[in-house]
This record gives structure tokens, C-alpha cells and sequence, in this order.
């Protein structure tokens, strides 16, 4: 999978830019994590129709808006530099975490 990005793989012969790794990170851990959840399976209570609402919805709120921050951080500083690749990095992780929020709601 690595190869597909990295050492002159179809991807970057695509001109597909991987900053930190994450395109081979989140394609495995994707692939992986539906993998997993078809062997596991529903929760038991999720099919009897039991409520499971978030046990607090603060905590939820402040561990997501953390974790958009980092993202700026790690995403916008793999340029190495204070160049147009760094905007374009910063301005994509806001609108895609943006897109996500609103989807989510």
C-alpha cells in the first residue's frame, strides 16, 4: 500500500501530493476498520433499538475542536515551509473538517 504513493508509485506518478503519510494511513486504517466491523458486527442494543446518545456531548465538542486545531498544525507544517502548498494544506483541512461538521449535523 505504501508503495502506491511513495518510490515513483502510480499515485505520485498521478501527481498525488501525501503530506505526513495520511494517504496510506487513513486508506489501511479505513480498509481495516470495515474489515473489522463486518467480522463484529451491530451492538446487540442498537438492534433491539435502545437508545446510545453520547455520554457528554461537552467533552465531545472540546476533544473535536482539539483535534481540528492539531490538524492545522501537523497538515499545514509537513510543507516544511511558508509556501502556497502550506496555505493550500490549512485551507483544505478547514474546509473538509467544515464539510464534515455540517454533514455531521
Amino acid at each position: 500500500l505504501a508503495h502506491f504513493e511513495w518510490g515513483g508509485g502510480f499515485m505520485s506518478k498521478w501527481g498525488v501530493l501525501d503530506f505526513a503519510g495520511g494517504d496510506v494511513v487513513h486508506i489501511s486504517s479505513g480498509v481495516s476498520g470495515l474489515a473489522v466491523s463486518l467480522i463484529v458486527g451491530k451492538r446487540k442494543a442498537f438492534s433491539q433499538g435502545a437508545a446510545l446518545p453520547p455520554h457528554n456531548i461537552l467533552l465531545v465538542f472540546m476533544g473535536a475542536s482539539l483535534l481540528w486545531v492539531g490538524w492545522f498544525g501537523f497538515n499545514a507544517g509537513s510543507a516544511v515551509a511558508a509556501n502556497n502548498a502550506a496555505g493550500m494544506a490549512m485551507m483544505v483541512t478547514h474546509i473538509s473538517a467544515s464539510t464534515a461538521g455540517m454533514s455531521w449535523m
